[in-house]
C-alpha cells in the first residue's frame, strides 16, 4: 500500500506583517513556520483582501510607482518639460539639468544593497499590491556560513512578465521573509542601464541575464536566481488571457543541466494586469476589491486553477 505523504503547503500573508516581523522571519524559521498558515485553512477572501493603508502610505507609493520603474521614463521628461516651461522658462535648460543629474548615476557602477530588501519604502509597495505567498512545500534554506552539500541550487521560473514584472520584484522583497535567504533576479541588460532604472533594480540584486552571470551566481551564496521565461516577448500575446512563452526556453534547460539545478516552476497572479488596471479602469477604480467580478484586475478568476497545477505561487492584489 502506497502512504500518502502529508501536504505541506502553506500561504504567507505577507503584506500584512509588519516590518519587525518580515526581518525577524528572514532569520529565524521557528518563526517563518509559525507564521505560515496551512493551506487547507486559507480563504478566498484572505487571498483576495485589499490591505488597508494610510492615505501617506499610499501617496508614497503611487510617486514612487509614477516616478520609478518603468513609468519614470514617461513622467520624469514630461514633468521636466512643464518645470522648464512654467518654472525656468526655458524647456531646453531643464533638460539640460536633468542630464547633467542623471549622467553620474549612469557612469557609476550599482551594487546590491541587502537593506533595500527590509526598507521601509519596500514595506509599503509589499502592502500597496497586498502581495501573498502560497507554496506547496516548504522553502529550501541556504544557510551563509555552513550550506548543507546535499542542497542543490535553486532556478525559480516565475512567468508571467507582464508589461513590467512587478510581482517578481516584490518576491525579491518577500523571498527572506519566507526562506531565510534573497534570491537574485535575472534581468535583461537593457532595463539595466538607464539611470534610476539602474540603482533600483540592482539595489535589489538584480543581474545581467546573461549565461555566465546566471551560472556564476548559482555558483555563490544564495545560489538561487528568479527569471521570468517569456521577457519582454510575451508582453505582446497575452491579449485578455494568459498566456505564457515557455516551449521555445530551452536555454534555462540547459542551465539547469549544466549546474545541476532545480527548477522550480512559480506563477506571479496580476502581472499582465496591474498596468492594464492603470491604462483601462483609471486610478478611481485602483483600490477596489475583486468582488464586482471585472476580469482587469491583478487576480485572474481562474488562479485556483493555475495554482494546482505550480509549486510556489506569489499572489498579489492592486489596489
Amino acid at each position: 500500500m502506497k502512504i500518502m505523504k502529508k501536504s505541506q503547503a502553506g500561504f504567507l500573508d505577507f503584506c500584512g506583517l509588519s516590518l519587525a516581523e518580515k526581518v525577524a522571519l528572514s532569520k529565524s524559521p521557528e518563526k517563518r513556520q509559525a507564521a505560515s498558515i496551512p493551506i487547507d485553512k486559507v480563504t478566498k477572501e484572505l487571498v483576495l483582501k485589499v490591505e488597508p493603508m494610510k492615505w501617506w502610505e499610499e501617496a508614497i507609493c503611487v510617486l514612487f510607482l509614477a516616478f520609478g520603474v518603468p513609468n519614470g521614463a514617461i513622467t520624469i521628461p514630461i514633468v521636466t518639460a512643464l518645470v522648464g516651461y512654467f518654472v525656468l522658462g526655458n524647456i531646453t535648460r531643464a533638460f539640460a539639468y536633468l542630464l547633467m543629474g542623471l549622467l553620474p548615476l549612469a557612469i557609476l557602477p550599482q551594487a546590491f544593497v541587502p537593506a533595500t530588501l527590509h526598507s521601509q519604502l519596500a514595506h509599503l509597495i509589499a502592502k500597496y499590491f497586498s502581495f501573498r505567498f502560497a507554496y506547496d512545500d516548504p522553502i529550501m534554506t541556504h544557510d551563509p556560513v555552513g550550506v548543507n552539500l546535499n542542497q542543490r541550487p535553486q532556478i525559480l521560473v516565475a512567468p508571467p512578465h507582464g508589461v513590467f514584472p512587478y510581482g517578481n520584484i516584490l518576491s525579491m522583497l518577500a523571498w527572506p521573509s519566507l526562506s531565510g535567504h534573497h534570491f537574485i533576479g535575472l534581468a535583461s541588460s537593457a532595463a539595466l542601464r538607464p539611470p534610476l532604472f539602474k540603482q533600483i533594480l540592482r539595489s535589489l540584486g538584480v543581474v545581467d541575464a546573461d549565461r555566465h552571470t546566471a551560472q556564476q551566481q548559482l555558483e555563490q551564496y544564495p545560489y538561487t536566481i528568479g527569471i521570468s521565461t517569456g521577457g519582454v516577448a510575451e508582453v505582446f500575446v497575452h491579449g485578455d488571457e494568459e498566456v505564457i512563452l515557455l516551449k521555445e526556453r530551452v536555454g534555462l534547460i540547459k542551465l539547469a543541466l549544466r549546474t545541476g539545478a532545480d527548477l522550480v516552476p512559480c506563477y506571479v497572479f496580476g502581472n499582465t494586469q496591474v498596468l492594464l488596471s492603470w491604462w483601462f479602469s483609471g486610478v478611481e477604480n485602483l483600490r477596489k476589491s475583486h468582488s464586482n467580478g471585472e476580469m482587469r484586475r491583478s487576480i485572474p478568476r481562474t488562479h485556483s486553477k493555475v495554482s494546482r497545477e505550480t509549486h510556489q505561487c506569489h499572489a498579489g492584489t492592486l489596489r
